[in-house]
Order: structure tokens, then sequence, then C-alpha cells
């Protein structure tokens, strides 16, 4: 397992220098042998209980391995994103977090629009949240239920005239995004992050 989960890692680790989320760090700055190791000894632990538990399973071995490419893949993209996150490359969000935190977040991450948060306001009997991206105003009715999804797609709409794509990831408890070239988007789809 050791050199299957150190080989994603190397693929995502020259993928992220590609597109230049990564400069000068070196692969053990973001991937370090203890971390990876870790991941390498849970699926080994987990390979044994599986099988002990799969005796009478037809091809339990076979039904492992198929399934195993994609836990590495999380577990290697849950370090990088992490790790993106902690040098403020990449950011997180909860599922009810307001246009106010949402467009602090992405610009603590990318400068490429012209973004601002621009309260709220009552209109009608319903309160609004606001952003402003270049000349454009976008209102989201405070009781809606995706007031965030509907932020992060105005935001990647905007994104992509510039050639940039919004990526997701949800490994973990939270969402975390990611600012690539839209020429890479399809590669890093390859580890698991979707487009916003």
């Amino acid at each position: 397992m050791e050199s299957e989960v150190i080989s994603q890692a190397k693929k995502l680790y020259a993928l992220a220098q590609k597109t230049g989320l990564l400069g000068v760090e070196s692969f053990v700055d973001v991937f370090s042998d203890v971390k990876l190791n870790k991941i390498a000894h849970g699926l080994d632990e987990d390979r044994d209980i599986f099988m002990v538990n799969s005796r009478e399973v037809d091809a339990a071995g076979k039904i492992w391995e198929d399934g195993v490419h994609d836990r590495i893949m999380t577990d290697v993209s849950q370090i990088f994103i992490d790790y993106l996150q902690e040098k403020g490359k990449s950011f997180m969000l909860d599922y009810d977090s307001a246009v106010e935190d949402i467009v602090f977040n992405f610009k603590s991450v990318c400068s490429d629009l012209d973004i601002s948060d621009i309260g709220e306001e009552k209109i009608e009997g319903d309160w609004y949240q606001s952003m402003k991206i270049g000349e454009d105003v976008f209102k989201y009715k405070m009781t809606d239920q995706y007031v965030p999804g509907d932020v992060l797609y105005d935001i990647g709409r905007k994104l992509f005239p510039l050639s940039k794509a919004l990526l997701c990831t949800n490994f973990g408890d939270q969402d975390q995004y990611l600012i690539v070239s839209l020429d890479f988007a399809p590669e890093f789809t390859d580890f698991g992050f979707f487009s916003v």
C-alpha cells in the first residue's frame, strides 16, 4: 500500500506545481513521511480486517482493490488541501456561511475579482445579503437554504471568463475550496475535486 500512497501523492504534488499552487515547497513539506505512512498503515490494517470478515465473499480481494484507490486518493487529497489552507491558498466554508464570510474567505486566497460584501437590506419584508463583483450586484434572500452554494456559483461564473475555476472538495466535515486555471480543473477531478 505504501508505494501506491506515495505514487498518488507524487502525482498530486506534480499537478499542484504545474498549476502554480505550489512553488518552492518540497514534496515532504506537503506530504510528510509520517502522514503518508499513517495512510498506508491504516489501509493495511483495514485490509486485514476486511479480508477476515469477507472470507465467504467471492473475489473479496478484488472488491478491496477496486475500492482502495478512491480511499487513497481521498486521504492524499485531504492532506494536500489542508496544507494549502494552512498556507492561505485555499479556504473552508460552513454550509450556513453568510455572504460576508464567503466574500472574505474568497478574497483571502484570490485577488482576481473585484468583489465585496455590501451588507444586508430589507426588501418588501424579506432580508437579503448582497455582494458586488465588478459592477454586478447579487442579492440572496437570507431565508433561502442554499445561499452559500448560490454565492459560490456566481463567483465561479465570474471566474470562468478569467480562465479560472473554483473547485470544491468535501472529504472532511466542511467544504474546502481552491482556485485553479481552467485548463487544469479536469485533472483535479481525478483527485476528488469538483467544479462549483
